[in-house]
């Protein structure tokens, strides 16, 4: 059996879709080590997977705050050091126990695995729970042409981008430009969402597995229950780390104020429950649920449009009211519209009459319900945990076979 680590997953949102691919792994065998950020830590631990945390730089970031482009681009300041830390708390693991037979990193993280991948000589594949890009569409760009013009000085940019020339010179990599090093495509990479849900999709070749999100691990509800009226249930979910405007909040309450729904509210740290006002009998509010476990009993969710949000949603024939606060989530949301799953409001444009309107007219739409079943469909045909560890398994085999992997000498060569 083979030595995986999967290093430079940034948060729960990006582990709990790959949990099902991690544990298959695990049951088959393989010896897999997670190296991750302290609050995935316990879900990733779930998989049977040894886990190592980092001390991270990102931990302690508000990003409630971080909503102009200066800011945004002081992230990337701190993205740096945060690779660097996971490639340290990597390498320490790997001079204690050997380097492994593949680096699996997330995407969005694409330094550690890049630079790793190099200075260890060893085959490398990504993890992703963005929307993948290729010659034919470009998720990045996307993005940009959602946010608008940026602004043409942008200090904190320039400060990252030196610090990863740093970084790669500090292991041995200096040769390689920045360009060169935007450009590599990895051997692999497994996407943890239906093909069908991807911009182009039918233009991604054989590197490109799809494979679908976890939809078994995490699935207990615990003490929640549905209504035992049997009463439509809008589930609001707004995202874990940059949500926390009780405006938005209130309007979703206000929305269904006096309803016949039954509103599943989560209210995630940070949100201020005084300042969203008197709640009405007709909403509940958490802290926390596992989402796919409410899902079975939801009729329409309100969300941010992150992806794992969103598969969660499909995977449950759920259709979706997406607010998004991102140009990531802005994307995902053209993507929700375009495919007819749901519908899409910018913060600036929702009222509670709007949205109360949105989610009454997704509920009885029956073109909507069999668009969302569809795209249900897809998700279970694209294997889940077990597609996603035949695929890594497959490679695993392909590159052994490659008589070019030998270990790495810090420049990459053998």
């Amino acid at each position: 059996m083979s030595h995986i680590v999967i290093a430079g997953c940034v948060g729960v949102g990006h582990a709990i879709p790959t949990l099902e691919t991690i544990a298959e792994l695990v049951a088959r065998g393989h010896r897999v080590t997670c190296v991750t950020v302290p609050v995935a830590a316990a879900t990733l631990a779930s998989t049977g997977a040894h886990v190592i945390p980092i001390d991270s730089v990102l931990a302690g970031v508000d990003l409630t705050v971080m909503d102009t482009v200066e800011e945004m681009d002081r992230l990337m300041v701190l993205g740096v050091e945060e690779d660097r830390r996971f490639i340290a708390a990597a390498e320490d693991y790997a001079e204690r126990e050997g380097r492994p037979d593949l680096l699996v990193f997330d995407a969005t993280r694409f330094a550690v695995g890049r630079i790793l991948g190099v200075k260890w000589g060893v085959p490398t594949a990504a993890f992703c729970t963005v929307q993948l890009s290729n010659e034919h569409f470009s998720f990045q760009e996307r993005v940009d042409a959602k946010r608008g013009a940026l602004p043409k000085r942008r200090p904190h940019v320039a400060r990252a981008l030196r610090g990863l020339v740093s970084l790669m010179a500090e292991h041995g990599q200096s040769h390689r430009t920045l360009d060169e090093f935007y450009r590599v495509q990895e051997g692999l990479y497994v996407a943890f969402y239906p093909r069908e849900f991807q911009f182009a999709g039918e233009t991604f070749d054989d590197r490109y597995a799809f494979v679908g999100p976890n939809l078994t691990l995490g699935t207990d509800p615990g003490d929640w229950r549905p209504p035992a009226d049997g009463r439509r249930v809008v589930m609001v979910s707004l995202g874990t780390s940059v949500f926390r405007n009780p405006g938005l909040f209130r309007t979703c309450v206000d929305a269904f104020r006096d309803s016949d729904w039954q509103v599943v509210l989560h209210a995630h740290k940070g949100l201020d429950l005084d300042a969203v006002g008197e709640l009405p009998p007709n909403v509940e509010v958490h802290g926390w649920l596992p989402q796919l476990a409410v899902l079975e009993h939801t009729d329409v969710l309100v969300c941010h449009g992150g992806l794992g949000t969103l598969m969660a949603a499909f995977a449950r024939s759920t259709p979706v009211v997406v607010v998004p606060n991102a140009g990531e989530q802005m994307v995902n949301g053209d993507r929700v519209v375009e495919l007819g799953l749901g519908e899409m409001f910018s913060q600036r444009e929702v009222t509670a009459a709007g949205l109360r309107a949105s989610v009454d007219e997704l509920h009885a739409d029956g073109g909507v319900r069999a668009r969302v079943e569809a795209m249900s469909g897809a998700i279970r045909r694209a294997g889940g945990g077990a597609h996603g560890a035949d695929v890594v398994e497959e490679y695993l085999k392909r590159s052994a076979d490659r008589p070019d992997r030998t270990p790495g000498d810090g420049n990459g060569h053998g």
